[in-house]
């Protein structure tokens, strides 16, 4: 038999090799089968692709092709699928997988892996994949299906990703593995002497193989160094290291991101972050595993924030890479109760500081004050829940119901940070520790002074409300976030409020009005940022201080001009025009064309310059 085979030509090779798997299902076989049908369509013409369109010729010439059986002819007509509509994929697909053909499976876990189809409308091509590979009784299936599986939302980042990965998770469930045993000794030494004909491809592979195996393990080593110390930047600068020296792009990402979370920086580099992290696909291949279970925002390389996607939230539930969240959000948006609890109880999220969106009926899951400082709820509590909340030093309520009380919030002392939508009251006098409040409610005729005043600690207020200065007089706030309008008088507010260092009025940057009543004031200098809308001054009338057009809008850039001509003489020592969001890992957007930049740059006293990073 060895000296038989050794005469085999390549198509005769593929021929005996899809034989012995159609008897046994083995994986060699299969690599057989690959190999020789490379080495047959290199050795000849090349074959021209078939089904290409949407025509119906194209559909009856792709039929026409698989009805004359010929084994080479299997690369083009699996080139077929996808080039029609999806519904004559998902029908190509189950004629194929009829051919008990181990290339079939290859070429469908490769069509997964880089899917022609990305609409919901093609789902039911994504289940026609899946079943045929399920039914195929491929043992190569499963490991593959598991792998896309666990990464599938780098594949399609859309919520059909999120689709797909639950259809490839139940495909892999439904499917019992069983690993390949010995051949029996007459396939054996069949296979055996077909592989001796593809002695140079099987050397190739298993050298990848091997340097893949390898490259995957330390990988681990690696992330499980930085999942048990998620404090310590060294573990992630020696996976960074390891990446880059094998031309991974994420290992220059992450060092990126270590940089300028130690504030060392340049915005050369914030361009070059901004550069890398601009692909959705590769945002969410970066953030992988979590990613799966949501979206993910990344620090020092790594997620450090999450909004849940119910959906896949199970899927990530106890993994390690969960110690690097700080933040998890979205747990209003359906989320199984016992899969939060799961969640949230693990050792894994003990690092987790800050949860957002929780229902009573996950709150009340827990029999002690639950360990986060930071707490957003999505209900009024009740005295049950404000016994567990006691160590909370952040609260949010996104409740609009039933006026708060001077109860809602006893037993809560340690509260520093509050956000509401409601109006306040008197209550609010009883949380001596309050350091911030956030409220949207509109509180034109509330006194802050006289409610507030006596907090010791008080230094911050954010309000959807544009206050008077006798509504603030006394107050020792640091800094003050608060909406125009016409009556608000800048100046009169800073004066009123001698320990102020920030001012942010919430506005469109076409108030001019508000912006020159700022511009206008002599108290400027008090402060070490004031914004108006989209132009914040940094360090106003000082030697470096200066202007920071943001939220860039191509149809105004003459409005900005008149604002920046009308800048007092000192006021600014140079005005920077800047995206509108500073953390790189946000999208910039387009820059401004250089007339626009030029037109500012000829009604300003001072240097104007493009910092878009």
């Amino acid at each position: 038999m060895v000296k038989e085979m050794a005469l085999l030509t390549p198509p005769q090779a593929l021929r005996e090799a899809i034989a012995g798997w159609r008897k046994t299902k083995h994986p060699r076989f299969a690599e057989v089968a690959q190999w020789a049908t490379t080495r047959a369509l290199a050795a000849e013409k090349p074959r021209s692709p078939v089904g290409m369109s949407r025509k119906a010729a194209d559909a009856e010439a792709w039929r026409a092709v698989l009805e004359e059986d010929d084994v080479l002819d299997l690369p083009r007509l699996l080139a077929g699928i996808g080039g029609s509509t999806s519904a004559e994929s998902a029908d190509r697909i189950m004629l194929l997988s009829k051919l008990n053909d181990p290339r079939v499976n290859s070429g469908l876990i490769e069509l997964l892996a880089a899917p022609p189809y990305r609409a919901r409308t093609a789902l039911p091509f994504f289940r026609a994949c899946a079943k045929a590979l399920a039914d195929s009784g491929d043992p190569r299936v499963r490991p593959s299906l598991e792998d896309l599986a666990a990464r599938y939302k780098s594949i399609l980042e859309t919520s059909v990703g999120d689709d797909v990965t639950a259809l490839l998770l139940r495909t892999v469930a439904s499917i019992d593995q069983v690993k390949p045993g010995p051949l029996p000794a007459a396939l054996e030494k069949k296979c055996a002497a077909l592989e001796a004909l593809f002695e140079a491809e099987a050397t190739k592979v298993r050298r990848g193989s091997a340097q893949k195996k390898s490259a995957r393990h330390d990988d681990e080593a690696l992330l499980a160094a930085i999942y048990a110390a998620p404090a310590d930047d060294t573990p992630r600068h020696v996976f960074a290291d390891a990446l880059s020296e094998r031309g991974d792009a994420r290992g220059e990402f992450i060092a990126l991101q270590l940089a300028r979370a130690k504030g060392v920086t340049t915005p050369a580099q914030l361009i070059r972050e901004r550069e890398l992290s601009c692909d959705a696909k590769r945002r969410v291949a970066w953030a992988l595993p979590l990613s799966q279970g949501g979206a993910c925002h990344l620090a020092r390389g790594f997620p450090d924030e999450l909004l849940i996607e119910p959906r896949m939230f199970k899927t990530i539930v106890g993994l390690p890479a969960v110690r690097m969240l700080h933040t998890v959000t979205g747990f209003e948006r359906q989320v199984s109760v016992k899969q939060a609890k799961a969640f949230l109880s693990h050792e894994t999220a003990a690092q987790v500081t800050t949860v957002g969106g929780l229902q009573p009926e996950l709150l009340e899951q827990f029999e002690t004050p639950v360990p986060w400082t930071s707490v957003g709820l999505a209900f009024l509590p009740g005295r049950e829940h404000v016994a567990l909340l006691k160590k909370v030093r952040e609260l949010k309520l996104g409740h609009a119901g039933p006026a708060l009380t001077d109860t809602t919030f006893a037993g809560m002392d340690k509260l520093e940070a509050l956000h509401l939508t409601q109006a306040l009251s008197s209550w609010i006098r009883s949380l001596q520790e309050l350091v911030e409040l956030h409220t949207n409610a509109w509180m034109a005729g509330f006194n802050w002074a006289k409610e507030l005043g006596g907090l010791p600690k008080f230094k911050k207020l954010v309000t959807g409300s544009a206050p008077q200065s006798t509504q603030l007089e006394g107050l020792k706030l640091e800094m003050l976030d608060c909406r125009a309008s016409t009556e608000l008088d800048p100046d009169a507010v800073i004066a009123a409020l001698p320990t102020l260092r920030e001012l942010r009025v919430q506005t469109e940057f076409t108030a001019a009005e508000v912006m020159g009543k700022l511009m206008r004031s002599n108290r400027l200098s008090q402060l070490r940022l004031a914004s108006v809308g989209s132009y914040v001054f940094v360090k106003p009338n000082t030697p470096g201080g200066t202007l920071e057009i943001r939220a860039w809008d191509r149809a105004n850039f003459e409005k900005h001009a008149v604002v920046v001509a009308a800048l007092p003489e000192g006021c600014v020592s140079k005005v920077l025009i800047r995206p509108m969001r500073e953390d790189p890992w946000e999208m910039a957007g387009t820059p401004p064309p250089d007339e626009a930049i030029q037109v500012i740059r000829g009604a300003a006293k001072v240097p104007v310059e493009l910092a878009w990073y």
